[in-house]
């Protein structure tokens, strides 16, 4: 019974190590040296990238693959503060770690698990996913949202899938009252305790206004001309 249960909990940190790799590799894969400079801008994507590697190495251990997340890890550190010439180099180093096959989730040294299809979803041509189908036949674009896609470079779907964003909102950090910075993004929960909308001598101007604390202290909220979002965000809500 024990070998059994060492069995299952072995397959299920494969897995687990599976998704961590794919989430680590996503956002730091880039086509070319555009797709980098793009990559460079992203706001906040090193304390993203430290703690999905470290939780990869809860799972990998010690080992060889372990040595190489260690050394990414290090690529990582400070990199959010770094010019962005400078991070565009980290990435390139972490992108070379990564394409040298030291931390895919294939590897037989690994805990990772089954082989990648690099054509698309399924094994056969008829399955593979159409990369340079036109972005304005996808659900939801049509012709002219694709002009406007066509601005920003993206037209057709492998230009969609390596746009990287802005920046990364990591909001599973989840943060007391009492510990909110000044001009810095964080998630907060609290309980709302008032609410108000207030109208204002400037016409067409109104103020939808909240009081929301936890057991730290308050603070208060406020949006301009969404007055629906007092049905919303009601007294009592967390």
């Amino acid at each position: 019974m024990c070998g059994h249960n060492g069995i299952i909990i072995q397959m299920e940190n494969k897995d687990r190590f599976s998704r961590l790799i794919a989430e680590i590799q996503r956002p730091v894969t880039y086509r070319d040296e555009e797709d980098l400079r793009r990559l460079a801008r992203v706001q906040n994507l090193g304390h993203y990238m430290i703690r999905k590697l470290h939780s990869a190495l809860r799972v990998t251990g010690t080992n060889g693959r372990g040595t190489i997340l260690t050394k990414i890890v290090k690529l990582f550190e400070g990199y959010d503060a770094l010019p962005a010439h400078q991070r565009s180099s980290r990435l390139r180093e972490v992108c070379r770690l990564i394409e040298q096959g030291a931390i895919r989730p294939d590897d037989p040294e690994s805990p990772g698990t089954g082989t990648p299809v690099k054509q698309g979803v399924g094994t056969s041509p008829e399955q593979a996913i159409p990369w340079d189908k036109n972005i304005q036949y996808l659900k939801g674009v049509g012709p002219k949202r694709a002009e406007q896609f066509k601005k920003l470079g993206i037209e057709n779907l492998e230009d969609f899938l390596y746009f990287a964003p802005w920046r990364y909102e990591d909001r599973q950090d989840l943060k007391k009252v009492s510990q909110l910075v000044v001009d810095q993004d964080q998630t907060v929960c609290a309980r709302i305790l008032s609410t108000k909308l207030n109208r204002t001598p400037r016409k067409g101007l109104r103020i939808f206004e909240i009081i929301a604390g936890d057991e730290t202290g308050y603070c208060i909220a406020k949006w301009f001309n969404q007055p629906y979002l007092k049905n919303v965000l009601e007294k009592g809500k967390q």
